[in-house]
């Protein structure tokens, strides 16, 4: 028997005596046992309090297991306080039971709130990142898929809550029918019309190509024309050009004849300067003889 065990005997006793009543052992056991079951419970309490790990995420599975190992605890120690084996040892175990319950009860109803508000400010933010994603200038497609993979990792590591998998779905589903789609629908549409830019493009460059195979054509048609005419000036120069040698071919032959006659006519013109000169100095002899034979 512990101390204040005995103690509250004693005052059981006492109390009893006071009020002229006659004291009896049962009737102080059941105030004892009833007095430190009451103990008992407002230390489980206590602990059990203590003992709960309210930093676990809001889920069902998580909050349930500190729960239970909060229960365990608050139960051991109110076995080793408690006494007796009797109805007020019994209530209050009820007690603490319904107490522990109820406590989990409140405390998950109101970690679930804080999770609904947690979450609902997290789908507002992920649908506010979103949306500027989608409304960044040339955003591609593939920029909004990392920007949507990081938002759902990051909402995945922080947001937890019974409705954590329900809101991200009703916010995949808004956003694939909201900003996503308004984006694909503006990438298509720009799409589509660089597609027909690029067509009436094509169309052009396929006109500019008839036009330069036509101008090609003529061109070609001038060259062959142009090859010809300088074929055919090719063949007539040839044709003066060889026409120019026979004539120089047959100047040259007369001017080498008239050469021969220059030369043999210089030849001729000497001997006869040479005959003239010979019949001069013949004359002037003759003339001398006959000037000195005239008689004076």
């Amino acid at each position: 028997m512990t101390g204040p065990i005995l103690a509250g005997i004693t005052k059981s006793f006492l109390d009893a005596l006071n009020s002229g009543a006659v004291p009896t052992i049962s009737s102080s056991w059941q105030n004892v046992e009833e007095s430190e079951c009451q103990r008992a419970f407002d230390t489980a309490i206590k602990v059990y309090m203590s003992a709960f790990d309210c930093t676990k995420p809001a889920d069902e599975v998580s909050l349930r297991d500190a729960h239970d190992e909060a229960v365990q605890k608050s139960i051991s120690v109110y076995n080793a306080i408690a006494v007796g084996v009797g109805s007020a040892r019994q209530k209050h175990e009820v007690l603490l039971q319904n107490f522990c319950k109820k406590a989990f009860e409140d405390y998950k109803t109101n970690a679930f709130i804080e999770a609904d508000i947690q979450c609902l400010n997290a789908i507002q933010n992920m649908e506010r990142k979103l949306k500027a994603a989608c409304q960044v200038d040339d955003a591609k497609i593939e920029r909004v898929a990392i920007v949507l993979d990081n938002l759902l990792s990051e909402y995945e590591a922080s947001v937890h809550g019974p409705a954590k998998w329900q809101k991200l779905s009703s916010f995949l589903q808004q956003s694939l029918q909201g900003p996503i789609l308004h984006h694909a629908t503006k990438l298509i549409d720009e799409a589509s019309s660089d597609k027909n830019v690029l067509i009436l493009k094509c169309c052009s460059m396929e006109d500019k190509m008839q036009m330069l195979h036509k101008k090609l054509e003529a061109s070609e048609k001038f060259k062959t024309e142009y090859q010809n005419h300088y074929e055919d000036a090719i063949n007539d120069l040839n044709k003066v050009s060889e026409c120019y040698k026979s004539r120089i071919t047959d100047l040259e032959r007369k001017y080498n004849a008239l050469e021969e006659r220059y030369s043999s006519s210089l030849e001729m013109l000497d001997s006869a300067k040479q005959e003239s000169l010979k019949w001069r100095r013949k004359y002037e002899e003759t003339w001398n003889k006959k000037e000195v034979e005239r008689p004076g």
